[in-house]
């Protein structure tokens, strides 16, 4: 998706073939807490979370339960549903916000929505509308030279040398907000908090002046949005893998 809001058609193209076929956290209409914006539902029948904003009714979607946290600041109640499923029952008029009040991601208009409803052979009329555009404004994510942030990658290196859940680690920077992300590719999930929290402090420590940083972190093989948001960068660390040979001499003790 980074990508893509650079101007990469070919990545757009490659986003929305993946948003048809992935799952996605979404709200659940009926929470336990009362949510602010309510919007006017269409029928009862309609049971996932939507939200008013202005003139505009969306319904917000996620890739992980920290983005539902971050963006609502409670726990909801979610249901998985796949991106095509998804665009079939939003009710007419009504957009679809991917992982809100994030710095990447990405909103689908009403006549979007009505356009991939019709499946991969639209794809490339979105894309085409959407880089024909006026309105489009890309994110400028670069990212950083070989050069740049070396005490960082060195200490993130040592880190993830450690830690071999860790598979990639990559940087990004926006160069408007002075934001630095730091993408990382884990093998599972189940060390992910803690992970997350030493990277982030090994981040704020290396990093001085007005320089922010962000930490991403997700599982290796996943078609989420924060895994796509770093699939076509270059990784400044990538675990090397034992050889065949090495793997077969270890346990004869060589």
């Amino acid at each position: 998706m980074q990508k893509a809001s650079l101007g990469d058609k070919q990545a757009a193209r490659e986003f929305l073939t993946l948003f048809l076929e992935t799952q996605f956290l979404v709200p659940e209409r009926e929470q336990p807490h009362p949510l602010t914006h309510p919007t006017t539902y269409p029928n009862e029948l309609f049971q996932l979370l939507g939200i008013a904003h202005g003139d505009q009714s969306f319904v917000p979607i996620f890739c992980t339960e920290e983005e539902i946290k971050d963006w609502s600041g409670l726990e909801l109640r979610t249901r998985q549903v796949y991106g095509k499923q998804l665009l079939q029952s939003i009710p007419e008029g009504w957009w679809i916000t991917l992982r809100p009040g994030a710095e990447v991601g990405k909103e689908f208009s009403p006549w979007e929505i009505s356009e991939l409803t019709k499946g991969p052979e639209a794809i490339d009329t979105v894309v085409a509308e959407i880089f024909d555009s006026e309105e489009v404004t890309p994110l400028e994510y670069k990212e950083p030279g070989e050069d740049e942030y070396t005490e960082l990658k060195e200490n993130l290196t040592t880190f993830a040398l450690d830690n071999p859940e860790i598979q990639t680690l990559s940087l990004l920077e926006h160069e408007d907000q002075n934001l630095l992300q730091l993408g990382a590719g884990i093998s599972s999930l189940e060390k992910r908090t803690e992970i997350e929290e030493q990277l982030e402090t090994i981040c704020k420590r290396a990093l001085v002046g007005d320089i922010q940083s962000r930490v991403l972190v997700f599982q290796s093989n996943e078609t989420s949005a924060i895994a796509l948001l770093f699939m076509k960068s270059k990784p400044f660390y990538t675990v090397q893998k034992p050889s065949f040979l090495s793997r077969f001499l270890k346990p004869l003790g060589f």
